[in-house]
C-alpha cells in the first residue's frame, strides 16, 4: 500500500480481516494519496477494527477516500463516534452510507450528526433502515440531531432517512432545518410514520414548495 501510490480502488470484501488486519491495513490506507475507494465489508472488524480504521484516517486527513458504504456492518454508537470524528475533518469524503445497521438508533444518529455539522465535503448521507431491524431506527429523536446538522451544513445535497419510524415531530424538525439550508436537493423520508402526531407529510411538502428541482420522497408519493 505504501508503495502503490497509483492505486485508486481496493476491494477487500469478505476476507476475514478481523480487527488486527484492519489495524494493519489502516496505516497504509491513511497515507495513500491516490486511494479513493475502499471496500471492507463483511470482514468481522467489530468495534476495535472499525474504530482503528476511522481513528487512523482522522489523524491522517491527507487521505483521498471519497465514499464509505457501511450498510449492514454493525455500526453502533461507539463506532459512529469514531466515524464522525473522521468525517468532520476529511476534505475528500462525499458519500456516506450507514444504512441498515441494527444498533445505530438515535444515539448513533447523534454521533453521525456531529461529523456532518463539521464536514465541508459530505454531499450524500444514507441512514435508511429498510433492511435493518427496528432497533436501528433513528426515530424522531435521531431525526432532530440530523436536522440540527442540516441546518448548518453547506455541502449536503441528499439525505435518505427511509424507514426509520420517524413521526410528525421528526418531520417538523426537518422542516425547520430546511428553512435554514439551501444546499439540500433530495430528501427521502418514505416508509415512515410522518403523520403520527401531526401532518408531517404536508409540512414537508410545504417546506420544499418553490425549491426548483427539489426531490422529496415521502410516504404518499404515487
Amino acid at each position: 500500500m505504501y508503495k502503490r501510490q497509483s492505486l485508486t480502488s481496493l476491494n477487500l470484501r469478505s476476507n476475514n480481516l478481523g480487527a488486527e488486519g484492519a489495524k494493519a491495513l489502516a496505516e497504509g490506507v491513511a497515507v495513500s494519496t491516490s486511494l479513493t475507494s475502499l471496500n471492507l465489508k463483511y470482514n468481522d472488524l467489530g468495534d476495535e477494527g472499525w474504530c482503528a480504521v476511522f481513528d487512523t484516517l482522522r489523524d491522517n486527513p491527507q487521505n483521498k477516500i471519497k465514499e464509505w458504504d457501511l450498510a449492514r456492518q454493525g455500526i453502533n454508537p461507539k463506532i459512529a463516534k469514531s466515524l464522525a470524528a473522521y468525517v468532520a475533518v476529511s476534505p475528500s469524503l462525499t458519500d456516506l452510507s450507514v444504512a441498515d445497521n441494527n444498533n445505530l438508533g438515535p444515539e448513533g444518529a447523534q454521533a453521525i450528526a456531529e461529523g456532518v455539522k463539521a464536514s465541508k465535503s459530505l454531499k450524500k448521507l444514507d441512514m435508511s433502515n429498510g433492511g435493518g431491524h427496528s432497533s436501528g431506527d433513528i426515530k424522531a429523536e435521531g431525526t432532530k440531531y440530523i436536522a440540527d446538522a442540516l441546518r448548518v451544513s453547506g455541502s449536503l445535497t441528499s439525505i435518505n432517512l427511509c424507514d426509520n419510524n420517524i413521526s410528525a415531530e421528526g418531520a417538523k424538525a426537518m422542516c425547520d432545518a430546511l428553512s435554514a439550508n439551501d444546499s439540500l436537493t433530495r430528501l427521502d423520508v418514505s416508509f415512515n410514520m410522518l403523520d403520527r402526531g401531526g401532518n408531517g407529510v404536508q409540512l414537508l411538502r410545504d417546506a420544499v414548495r418553490g425549491r426548483d428541482g427539489f426531490v422529496l420522497i415521502d410516504n404518499n408519493n404515487d
